[in-house]
């Protein structure tokens, strides 16, 4: 039993490169399937998010994978492969219990991530890319991760990129209760966002939505209030901060749109693909972050994290290891399984013949005598090759091991 995972992230690639090959929870099941039609791939599971796009397959070549990605997202391969990264056999299983338990995030022990492999999961298994392999993986690395879940702290100092966002804005301006916030996106991270606004006390904001409809603004802004996308440029010029975390193929802000704010403004782009055209950045009074602006954060639950990190490393590898050994009993399992199906085969062919002979009215002893005989060659016939051949090689390894499992002096 043996996977394989490429993939990028924010370790390895640049938010330019992650931005052009990250997928749309919409567009996963088009894409799993010309995966599979492509490279004739049965079992694949796709996770993007806004820090890495990744590829897991139960068997075939890493380069396959790439390759097929480069060329679905008309990219030059080349400079894919020279960001990404390639895992086989048990070293998936190690890549993606850290993905899950958020120690390969940049928020370390974030985890929305478990909640986005989720999503993915059910909708590779509804694509019908998910196979027994592929299910088998899947489903010890949830089991483990729920473990060392309850069993470190790793999670309870743990942040999102929605409260390390919160946390910067707080930085920049002690005292935004009165400062006017503009929210774009109703998704979980948004959701996120809004539940630390009001924990750190921001009354006057509200969210702008592509499905609200059009509404007369009232004076006084409340986090209640969810008005249209289209109502967006007439904002602008009245926020003080505006949060972005959509998931958009096209910029929903741009240096034409904000080119007249005369206010000081915070952007906060937490979109990948970008929300915010890079070019904002040249407006003197804009003040832009995006996802990688917030990797310089330092929270005060850090040095917990990273002591619950290490204890979860080692978790990790104990896992590993507590894998690796179910592996081995599976496919001890499969082989013996196999071994017992192919003589019973064979017991079933010989007594069909042997019931023949009798009922033409053949002596009981002398068919008994040739069916023994019929059977024993059969079980016989593929070891006793095997072992001829080791003979004249001088294969000791193998002679040794079949005089062992036979009980025979050599």
């Amino acid at each position: 039993m043996s996977h394989v995972v490429v993939g990028i992230s924010h370790n390895t690639a640049p938010i330019q490169l992650r931005e052009q090959v990250a997928f749309l929870l919409d567009d996963l099941s088009d894409a799993l399937q010309c995966l599979s039609k492509t490279t004739r791939i049965r079992e694949a599971y796709i996770l993007s998010t806004c820090n890495r796009t990744e590829i897991y397959s139960q068997i075939g070549s890493p380069d396959k994978l790439l390759s097929w990605l480069a060329q679905y997202r008309d990219i030059a391969y080349s400079q894919l492969a020279t960001h990404a990264y390639k895992y086989q056999g048990t070293q998936v299983f190690n890549h993606m219990m850290r993905v899950a338990c958020g120690l390969d995030s940049m928020i370390l022990g974030e985890p929305q991530v478990l909640g986005q492999m989720k999503e993915a999961y059910l909708i590779a298994r509804k694509a019908g890319t998910i196979g027994q392999q592929l299910q088998y993986l899947i489903d010890k690395v949830f089991a483990f991760t729920k473990t060392i879940r309850s069993q470190t702290p790793l999670h309870a100092k743990s942040i999102s990129i929605a409260c390390t966002m919160v946390g910067l804005l707080k930085a920049q301006l002690p005292d935004f209760s009165s400062k006017r916030i503009l929210l774009i996106g109703t998704g979980r991270t948004s959701q996120l966002v809004a539940t630390h606004l009001r924990q750190q006390g921001a009354t006057h904001w509200l969210t702008v939505s592509r499905d609200a409809p059009w509404v007369d603004l009232p004076r006084q802004w409340s986090g209640e209030l969810v008005v249209s996308m289209a109502m967006l440029p007439m904002l602008l010029p009245t926020v003080d901060v505006i949060i972005s975390a959509c998931t958009v193929n096209q910029p929903l802000l741009t240096k034409a749109m904000l080119a007249s704010v005369k206010q000081a403004v915070w952007i906060f782009d937490l979109g990948v693909p970008r929300n915010v055209d890079e070019q904002v950045n040249d407006l003197p009074t804009i003040n832009l972050y995006n996802i990688d602006s917030l990797q310089k954060v330092v929270d005060d639950g850090w040095l917990i994290r990273k002591k619950a990190a290490e204890v979860a490393d080692q978790q990790i590898i104990q896992a590993t290891l507590s894998y690796q050994k179910w592996q081995r009993e599976v496919a001890n399992t499969n082989m013996l399984q196999a071994l017992r199906k192919t003589l019973q085969i064979h017991q079933q062919q010989e007594l069909a013949w042997a019931s023949r002979h009798l009922a033409a009215g053949e002596s009981a002893d002398a068919v008994l005598e040739q069916f023994a005989r019929r059977l024993m060659n059969k079980w016989l016939h593929v070891p006793t090759e095997r072992l001829r051949r080791a003979i004249q090689e001088q294969q000791d390894t193998l002679l040794n091991s079949a005089c062992e499992l036979f009980d025979l002096d050599r």
